[in-house]
């Protein structure tokens, strides 16, 4: 028997073993000035349970904008949905298996599926408080919106949960053509391992992650495409990076993140922030952070005031005021998204 429930933007359809989610995002953006932008992400998740612990997942992604003119100029995107247009992209395409606590996953993945998606660093609008930009800005990895082939482990326990995952060492975007998500050369792309140790106390959660990459490192965070066929000497380097979300009281968290690029050359070497979040009445959520990413040839300092405001169960509204701070540029920019999920 299928059930149907559509609310304003969302729409969720769920069947015996069957579940497809549709989920709207909404964001203007403003500089106060003379620069404005209009975001749109609309994503479709379709999740299957099949015999013997297996299932089978599939996500799509799809951006549109109205302006490819940066709101700001910043090195580390202040919006974590700001993409160029795309009509159709996987984030997800692939086979699950579950056994008791552990979990394997074999497909096409989207690294923003397994890390950095904890609930405090989750609030925040700013794309550094996804995944760290010694990470994203260093390599061509499969972050939003490209994703790759790959395998994750999974295993929680009482206290503690990890991943450990392997993907191929460059993101992509496309269905078809040599540049593809489907692609998996490590000879001409590298690989990318990517491990966390999740330990949960008193309502409090640290986190602490490794990456290994063998490849050609990259400081395009915007895609991957181009790179096939380059003959450059590929190595082994190491990204480093921790982050802990503390209970202070029952409705504060402190937030604190530290990262490091363990190879002398890296384009993004360094990276902290910290941030507190509020939970206020009616499920309102207050976040205030700042960040610092040391660059090769630059630092960029950003912050950003925001809060989540549910409107319904399925509705939320969110503004945020951002601030950055680098070499060539100072100044403001703010945003108002809104959302539609389940």
């Amino acid at each position: 028997m299928w059930v149907l429930v559509v609310m304003t933007g969302t729409l969720h359809i769920r069947a015996e073993g069957t579940e497809l989610n549709v989920d709207y995002t909404t964001e203007l953006q403003t500089n106060f000035r003379n620069r404005a932008n209009w975001v749109n992400l609309l994503h479709l998740d379709l999740s299957c349970r099949l015999k013997h612990g297996l299932g089978f997942r599939v996500s799509t992604i799809s951006i549109s904008e109205t302006t490819e003119n940066r709101v700001m100029e910043d090195l580390l995107t202040f919006s974590n949905i700001e993409e160029e247009s795309i009509p159709l992209a996987l984030s997800v395409i692939g086979v699950e298996w579950n056994k008791g606590a552990s979990s394997v996953f074999l497909g096409v993945r989207n690294m923003n599926e397994d890390y950095f998606n904890s609930p405090s660093t989750s609030l925040f609008t700013n794309s550094s408080c996804g995944i760290f930009p010694t990470l994203s800005v260093n390599y061509p990895l499969a972050n939003y919106p490209c994703s790759s082939l790959g395998i994750v482990y999974s295993i929680a326990l009482e206290n503690v949960e990890i991943v450990t995952s392997l993907y191929n060492g460059r993101g992509y975007r496309y269905f078809a053509g040599k540049e593809n998500v489907f692609r998996f050369c490590p000879s001409s792309d590298g690989i990318l391992g990517v491990s966390t140790l999740k330990f949960n106390r008193n309502g409090s959660s640290y986190y602490m992650g490794v990456s290994l990459y063998s490849g050609i490192s990259s400081a395009d965070v915007q895609g991957t495409e181009g790179y096939i066929g380059q003959k450059e000497e590929k190595r082994l380097s190491c990204v480093l990076w921790g982050y802990a979300e503390q209970k202070l009281t029952d409705r504060v968290s402190l937030l604190l993140q530290a990262s490091r690029a363990m190879y002398s050359d890296a384009e993004c070497t360094a990276y902290y922030g910290i941030g507190t979040v509020v939970e206020c009445r009616k499920d309102i959520r207050l976040g205030v952070f700042a960040g610092h990413a040391c660059f090769s040839s630059d630092n960029e300092t950003v912050a950003e005031l925001t809060c989540n405001i549910p409107v319904s169960s399925r509705i939320y509204i969110q503004p945020a005021l951002h601030y950055v701070d680098n070499r060539h540029f100072s100044g403001a920019a703010g945003l108002l998204r809104m959302g539609w999920s389940l």
